[in-house]
């Protein structure tokens, strides 16, 4: 087993929670770590430095970033709104899901205690519609 010691090259939070996400060790998770810290969003200066000799791409980018709305200005309260369909039993789209998520966890996990616990906190957080639901049961 290998220990992230702080300021040692390598050391990422993104390589620990992938590796807790996974259930591995550092040193099994192989392919599944990014090749580099360079997995994330770029402040506007550091992308300004890294495009200097092609301005024009930071001009364009900023240009079609206005272009795009936003979930908050394009979508009503910025939930996502999907259209209503019948369910072959009739019932609430959001009770047939769910028994078909329920079925779909007796086949595929051993701990069924834990991912029904799962399913129920990702069912809260569709309800949620955007309310603060940061806090899954896995990770406590």
């Amino acid at each position: 087993m290998r220990i992230l010691q702080k300021g040692q090259p390598g050391e990422s939070a993104g390589i620990v929670l992938t590796c807790i996400r996974q259930h591995v060790t550092l040193d099994d998770a192989g392919d599944m770590l990014r090749p580099n810290d360079e997995y994330r969003f770029r402040t506007p200066d550091e992308m300004t430095a890294l495009f200097a000799s092609v301005p024009a791409a930071i001009t364009n980018t900023r240009i079609i970033a206005e272009r795009c709305a936003s979930a908050v200005t394009l979508l009503p309260n910025g939930a996502q709104v999907l259209p209503a369909f019948p369910t072959p039993d009739g019932s609430a789209a959001s009770a047939y899901l769910r028994r078909l998520c329920v079925a779909a966890l007796r086949d595929r996990y051993v701990d069924r205690a834990r991912a029904l616990a799962q399913l129920e906190h990702e069912r809260r957080a569709w309800s949620m519609e955007g309310k603060n639901c940061c806090t899954s049961p896995l990770r406590q």
